[in-house]
Protein backbone atom coordinates (compact mmCIF):
# COMPACT_ATOMS: atom_id res chain seq x y z
CA UNK A 1 0.00 0.00 0.00
CA UNK A 2 1.12 3.50 -0.45
CA UNK A 3 0.07 6.95 0.81
CA UNK A 4 -1.04 9.27 -1.83
CA UNK A 5 -1.02 12.89 -0.52
CA UNK A 6 -3.66 15.49 -1.07
CA UNK A 7 -3.91 19.09 -0.54
CA UNK A 8 -6.85 20.25 1.40
CA UNK A 9 -6.14 24.09 2.45
CA UNK A 10 -2.95 26.14 0.86
CA UNK A 11 -2.36 27.63 4.01
CA UNK A 12 -2.49 26.93 7.76
CA UNK A 13 -3.62 30.16 8.39
CA UNK A 14 -6.39 29.25 5.97
CA UNK A 15 -7.06 26.35 7.43
CA UNK A 16 -6.95 27.81 10.99
CA UNK A 17 -9.70 30.41 9.54
CA UNK A 18 -12.41 27.24 8.40
CA UNK A 19 -12.13 24.94 11.49
CA UNK A 20 -12.71 26.33 14.98
CA UNK A 21 -10.59 25.37 17.88
CA UNK A 22 -11.66 21.87 19.31
CA UNK A 23 -14.46 21.70 16.10
CA UNK A 24 -14.24 19.69 13.02
CA UNK A 25 -15.61 20.23 9.18
CA UNK A 26 -16.41 17.50 6.52
CA UNK A 27 -14.31 17.75 3.36
CA UNK A 28 -13.38 15.15 0.57
CA UNK A 29 -10.08 13.73 0.42
CA UNK A 30 -9.71 11.97 -2.94
CA UNK A 31 -12.40 9.49 -3.06
CA UNK A 32 -13.26 9.29 0.84
CA UNK A 33 -14.94 12.31 2.94
CA UNK A 34 -13.30 12.70 5.95
CA UNK A 35 -13.46 14.64 9.06
CA UNK A 36 -10.64 17.26 10.31
CA UNK A 37 -10.35 18.53 13.37
CA UNK A 38 -8.08 21.38 14.85
CA UNK A 39 -7.01 21.31 18.43
CA UNK A 40 -4.40 24.43 18.93
CA UNK A 41 -1.66 23.95 16.10
CA UNK A 42 -2.48 20.19 15.50
CA UNK A 43 -4.76 18.84 12.75
CA UNK A 44 -6.26 15.79 12.94
CA UNK A 45 -8.13 13.44 9.83
CA UNK A 46 -10.15 10.70 10.79
CA UNK A 47 -12.88 8.98 9.33
CA UNK A 48 -16.29 10.66 8.79
CA UNK A 49 -18.51 7.60 10.67
CA UNK A 50 -18.04 6.61 14.04
CA UNK A 51 -17.01 3.27 14.39
CA UNK A 52 -19.73 2.21 17.05
CA UNK A 53 -22.91 3.04 15.38
CA UNK A 54 -22.30 4.74 11.97
CA UNK A 55 -22.63 8.40 13.35
CA UNK A 56 -21.78 11.04 11.41
CA UNK A 57 -18.59 13.21 13.14
CA UNK A 58 -19.08 16.11 11.77
CA UNK A 59 -20.27 17.40 15.24
CA UNK A 60 -18.03 15.37 17.52
CA UNK A 61 -15.03 17.45 19.12
CA UNK A 62 -12.00 17.67 20.79
CA UNK A 63 -11.84 17.39 24.44
CA UNK A 64 -9.08 18.82 26.85
CA UNK A 65 -7.39 15.88 27.34
CA UNK A 66 -6.72 14.57 23.49
CA UNK A 67 -10.23 12.99 22.73
CA UNK A 68 -12.26 12.78 20.16
CA UNK A 69 -15.98 12.78 21.39
CA UNK A 70 -18.94 11.34 18.86
CA UNK A 71 -21.63 13.60 19.74
CA UNK A 72 -24.55 10.59 19.43
CA UNK A 73 -23.54 8.27 22.36
CA UNK A 74 -20.58 10.44 23.57
CA UNK A 75 -18.30 7.25 22.56
CA UNK A 76 -14.70 8.64 23.22
CA UNK A 77 -11.64 7.80 20.67
CA UNK A 78 -8.10 8.97 21.08
CA UNK A 79 -6.61 11.59 18.77
CA UNK A 80 -3.70 10.27 17.59
CA UNK A 81 -4.64 6.44 17.04
CA UNK A 82 -8.10 6.62 17.14
CA UNK A 83 -7.89 3.57 19.93
CA UNK A 84 -11.91 3.49 21.54
CA UNK A 85 -11.07 4.86 25.16
CA UNK A 86 -14.79 4.09 26.54
CA UNK A 87 -15.52 0.39 25.96
CA UNK A 88 -12.65 -0.88 23.96
CA UNK A 89 -14.76 -1.45 20.79
CA UNK A 90 -13.25 -0.78 16.75
CA UNK A 91 -11.00 2.38 16.59
CA UNK A 92 -11.75 5.55 14.97
CA UNK A 93 -9.23 5.68 11.51
CA UNK A 94 -7.28 8.19 12.02
CA UNK A 95 -5.53 10.03 8.76
CA UNK A 96 -2.23 11.28 8.70
CA UNK A 97 -2.00 15.13 8.28
CA UNK A 98 1.29 16.97 6.87
CA UNK A 99 1.51 20.62 6.91
CA UNK A 100 4.48 21.75 4.28
CA UNK A 101 5.22 25.03 2.30
CA UNK A 102 2.65 24.50 0.19
CA UNK A 103 -0.43 23.80 2.45
CA UNK A 104 -1.97 21.18 4.86
CA UNK A 105 -1.93 17.55 3.19
CA UNK A 106 -3.94 14.29 4.23
CA UNK A 107 -2.54 11.45 3.38
CA UNK A 108 -4.61 8.17 2.34
CA UNK A 109 -4.15 5.04 1.59
CA UNK A 110 -4.48 3.61 -1.56
CA UNK A 111 -4.10 -0.10 -2.98
CA UNK A 112 -1.15 -0.28 -5.98
CA UNK A 113 -2.39 -2.11 -9.11
CA UNK A 114 -1.07 -5.74 -9.43
CA UNK A 115 1.48 -4.32 -12.25
CA UNK A 116 2.41 -1.98 -9.73
CA UNK A 117 4.11 -4.03 -7.43
CA UNK A 118 6.91 -5.43 -9.54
Amino acid sequence: MATQWFLVFESVEKAQSFILEGKSITVDVGEKQICLFRKGQLFIATASVCPHQGAPMSRAWCDDEGGIICPYHRYRYHCENGRDLSSGGDPLTIYPVEIRPTGLYVGIETKKAWWQMF
